[in-house]
């Protein structure tokens, strides 16, 4: 019975996660339709697909047993101060959102920032993501970013 409840509870949460995952690629994906916007960036990519294939397969399949530990994806935030942007990753482990946080990472971002507003960038993403456990984060710290930037 515990087990059951407990891979019941796993697959609400990586339903959440996969449904999220489409939600985002639809939103950032459909707006950078144009390539010119974002100069050819891409807005929104999942760079772990055979982890979200799988993740599927555990929904379609009612399955808990084979779930992926963690999903990756990429989302590109654009800066008006320059055609360059801010790339992020963002991990998200088994249990997100419900209870864990996404891992944010800034894997890059425009020559005008310093190393240290890099790291300062980055620890104010991930607390922002900390501080969302229980709901879908990626949109808000996106929007972080952007607010930061």
């Amino acid at each position: 019975m515990v087990q059951e409840e407990m891979a019941s509870g796993l697959l609400d949460a990586l339903d959440r996660m996969v449904l999220e995952i489409q939600a985002m690629d639809a939103i950032c994906n459909n707006a950078d339709a144009d390539a010119d916007e974002n100069d050819g960036h891409k807005g929104f990519v999942v760079v772990s697909h055979q982890a979200l294939e799988q993740a599927q397969r555990c929904l379609d399949e009612a399955d808990a047993s084979d779930v992926p530990s963690q999903i990756d994806i990429e989302a590109f935030v654009s800066t008006e101060a320059s055609n360059d942007g801010v790339r992020l990753r963002m991990s998200l482990p088994i249990g997100y959102p419900t209870i864990h946080s996404a891992y944010v990472t800034v894997l890059h971002t425009p020559k005008f920032v310093t190393r240290g507003n890099h790291d300062t960038l980055s620890n104010k993403l991930q607390a922002t993501a900390n501080e969302l456990i229980g709901s879908e984060a990626m949109m808000s710290i996106i929007s972080e970013c952007r607010n930061i930037l």
